[in-house]
């Protein structure tokens, strides 16, 4: 016995779930966290939720039909409808698979210098390409009967339908596994012009190898319609490459959340900074320093263009071009905390009770 409606439909809902949690989170950390308004790759997230939502709608509507249920549904006004509510589940899913992949582009545009002008080359190639997809996409679901759409839920015999129609199928698959494997490859080239440690490098490889998810579902849910006659799979395996390209388009912009985390996480280490830093710092503080130093200001002469992995504006891991030669650099922003100098030196008491020392000099060790 193959999957149930219900087990379809919870499992739906779940994946519809989980991906809205992780676009929410987006949000926070954009608006609340970084104080920032929303960008193109935000945009293209949230249109391609609302679609998620809609084709999630369309499969419930199809499940209280019974249209996933064992037996045949034989009301021809039942049928009429199911196939109505099918072909606009077409345009829910092969529309919303995209817009994940605009959200990346977008973060691309950000990415790849000038400097590099066969890689902007190649992503605008790509860019082009997957846009014509989409295109390409609704048109042929839409026209793929002839202009009369209606002969799409139409119950004569032998009419077309789009929806049932394999090489439709094998159309909008090939343009969509195209168009993933071409995005996922697109910024490895920059690889060879890392300056990062080995640990930094391998973080930014599993960023960017984060779209294998979206290409192993995409394979699995082709194998099901081809192989499978357990076509109720089929609905789960389309919201699930819908839920996991969503989730993956929204991970890089997470990652000032992650180290916020990781951060929380050190400081309450008592091993984690030297108390004599603790008094330096508190003692620059007061001294009137500027707070926060920005590690772009640090790199000098010569740094002619920087962009951040992030399109959140918050990442360490920047490209930057100097003097004409792209390389990726890690950037830090330096939190320095002083005090103020009396006599171009701090009194034992005031740096005693800085460390938490309270004010015996015997603490120091004198």
């Amino acid at each position: 016995m193959g999957i149930t409606g219900a087990s379809v439909m919870a499992t739906e809902w779940a994946l519809l779930v989980i991906s809205f949690i992780f676009v929410g989170t987006r949000l926070v950390v954009r608006l609340l966290q970084q104080q920032k308004s929303l960008v193109v790759s935000d945009a293209f997230l949230l249109i391609s939720s609302i679609l998620a939502l809609g084709l999630a709608i369309t499969d419930t509507m199809t499940y209280q039909l019974g249209g996933m249920g064992d037996a045949e549904v034989e009301d021809p006004k039942k049928i009429v409808k199911l196939a109505k509510i099918a072909f606009a589940g077409n345009y829910f899913y092969d529309t919303a698979i995209y817009f994940p992949k605009f959200s990346i582009l977008a973060l691309y545009t950000r990415l790849f210098p000038n400097t590099m002008p066969r890689l902007r080359q190649a992503f605008w190639v790509v860019t082009g390409f997957t846009t014509a997809s989409c295109v390409l996409t609704c048109f042929a679901d839409t026209f793929w009967c002839g202009s009369n759409v209606a002969s799409n839920w139409s119950l004569k015999e032998g009419a077309c339908s789009s929806f049932d129609s394999l090489p439709l199928f094998h159309l909008d698959w090939a343009l969509n596994f195209i168009s993933d494997v071409f995005i996922f490859a697109l910024p490895f080239p920059l690889l060879r012009h890392l300056k990062l440690k080995k640990t930094q490098l391998y973080g930014l490889i599993f960023t960017f190898g984060l779209g294998l998810i979206t290409i192993a579902v995409n394979v699995a849910r082709f194998t099901t319609i081809i192989y499978s006659n357990e076509f109720n799979s089929v609905y789960v395996m389309s919201m699930a490459e819908m839920a996991t390209s969503i989730i993956v388009a929204c991970l890089p912009a997470l990652r000032p959340l992650l180290r916020k985390a990781g951060e929380l996480s050190t400081s309450s280490d008592p091993k984690s900074s030297n108390p004599v830093t603790r008094v330096f710092n508190s003692v620059l503080s007061k001294s009137g320093l500027s707070s926060r130093t920005d590690a772009r200001t640090q790199r000098g002469k010569g740094v002619d263009r920087m962009e951040r992995l992030s399109d959140g504006g918050d990442s360490q891991v920047e490209l930057t071009t100097r003097n004409g030669n792209p390389g990726i650099y890690k950037s830090q922003d330096v939190s320095v905390q002083s005090t103020q100098v009396v006599g171009n030196e701090w009194t034992t008491q005031e740096a005693e009770r800085q460390r938490g020392l309270g004010t015996s000099s015997k603490a120091w060790g004198a």
